[in-house]
């Protein structure tokens, strides 16, 4: 098995190429002093706000305020295309919530373009089309993290930064309900990263045996469903292997 969570040199379709520097450029305003950073902030809730009336009305999203079963949920299309949604960028600089990884070398202000969508709970009627990420940049967030970040900068110093991110990730498929190829790549990926996490971190101090195990259970066994459900549409070079994963996580059961 290699250190690094590999892709397949098969292609699948709907892929993206591997992350390269400079790939995604962000354009942003200079917001110089703190008063036009908080100004410019206002203005963004103002806009999100704008975002969710909008794709309420035009069917994109669910009212909250309008009791719906769950078999009649319209399901949200993502339309995020940075590895960080624009309003959580500027949301957590604000909070002075950013990793290492994510901000510009000597300050304290947001990377655009380093940035990654961080782990939070599902916030059901909070989430709007613009935090979530399509399936290509959500292969293409897992390219930055697994084929730049990691080998750049070590597997143990990164471990918890890339296991939140990589979380994300599986969670804007889930959001999105997207079972198709690219999810079952990027969660293969995922999957093989959480396998290395136990063989390479256990024993190391703060890392939970039990938390990781877990992590990896819900990888497989999204992915088994994956599998099921894509049955006579899509075969995965990978499911023996992944279904052997499974089973051995569960032998204890």
């Amino acid at each position: 098995m290699p250190l690094v969570p590999h892709e397949d040199e098969e292609d699948t379709e709907g892929d993206g190429e591997e992350y390269t520097e400079g790939e995604g450029e962000i354009e942003e305003p200079e917001l110089e002093t703190a008063e036009e950073r908080e100004r410019f902030y206002q203005e963004l809730v103002k806009a999100r706000e704008l975002e969710r009336k909008k794709a309420i009305a035009e069917g994109k999203m669910d009212d909250p305020l309008v009791p719906k079963r769950l078999d009649e949920a319209i399901t949200m299309v993502g339309t995020c295309m940075d590895m960080c949604p624009r309003f959580e960028r500027y949301r957590r600089e604000r909070e002075n919530n950013l990793f290492e990884w994510e901000v510009i070398p000597g300050t304290r202000r947001v990377d655009h373009k380093r940035a990654v969508k961080m782990y939070e709970r599902a916030a059901g009627d909070k989430t709007l089309p613009s935090d979530l990420r399509p399936p290509p940049v959500l292969k293409r967030t897992l390219d930055y993290l697994f084929h730049d970040l990691l080998p750049r900068e070590g597997f143990s110093p990164t471990f918890n930064f890339i296991r939140d991110r990589s979380r994300s990730v599986r969670n804007d498929f889930t959001m999105q309900h997207e079972t198709g190829s690219l999810a079952i790549e990027c969660h293969e990926r995922c999957a093989r990263f959480h396998i290395l996490a136990l063989h390479f971190e256990r024993g190391r101090a703060g890392f939970s045996l039990a938390l990781e195990e877990q992590q990896l259970m819900n990888t497989l066994q999204s992915l088994k469903e994956f599998y099921e459900g894509q049955h006579g549409h899509y075969e995965s070079p990978n499911e023996l292997e992944m279904r052997i994963h499974h089973q051995l996580i569960h032998i204890r059961d």
